[in-house]
């Protein structure tokens, strides 16, 4: 309908994940990458891509599903800016062109095209998310702030050697 999901296709995903229907899963998560490449978070659609749709795509032996990840992925490579991977990534894809479908061969070729312009005229900034403060409290409070990395020290042994180099134990060392 044009209207954008919100969570419902990451609780999708999650629910096919659960009712053990691997192939719903990876076309719900290259929705969900659509959308994300659609609100300009493509750090986020190369996230879902990498860490969700292609090891369940590889545990399942999901065949069929390579070849339209792998090109989403290529899209989604030049929006981030790396466009010689996006190229690399096209050319271990076109080998298989002539044995596509004829519907998957258009949307290749279109997305062959999006991908050069992207080359040539560059694409949209990624969206970045700055919370606002109230929120980033909340935030901190509920994970516990952080406290500011220090310079870690180690306890030495009494029994170890000591650091300084004497050969001698810490004990009669420098630990008294």
């Amino acid at each position: 309908m044009g209207l954008r999901s919100g969570l419902a296709r990451i609780h999708a995903m999650k629910f096919y994940e659960l009712a053990r229907t691997p192939q719903s899963m990876v076309r719900v998560g290259q929705d969900l990458v659509d959308e994300l490449v659609w609100i300009h978070d493509f750090q986020g659609a190369r996230d879902v891509l990498e860490k969700t749709v292609f090891p369940t795509i590889q545990s399942m032996g999901l065949l069929s599903e390579v070849l339209p990840a792998r090109a989403l992925y290529a899209v989604v490579l030049a929006y981030c800016g790396d466009h010689d991977a996006a190229d690399a990534e096209l050319q271990r894809i076109l080998p298989y062109r002539d044995a596509m479908h004829a519907g998957h061969r258009a949307a290749l070729a279109d997305q062959q095209a999006l991908i050069s312009g992207l080359r040539k005229n560059g694409g949209p900034p990624q969206r970045e998310f700055v919370p606002p403060p109230a929120l980033q409290a909340l935030f901190d409070q509920r994970r516990g702030k952080q406290p500011k990395p220090s310079e870690r020290r180690t306890k030495i042994g009494r029994n170890e050697r000591c650091p300084c180099g004497s050969g001698v134990k810490y004990k009669h060392c420098h630990g008294r």
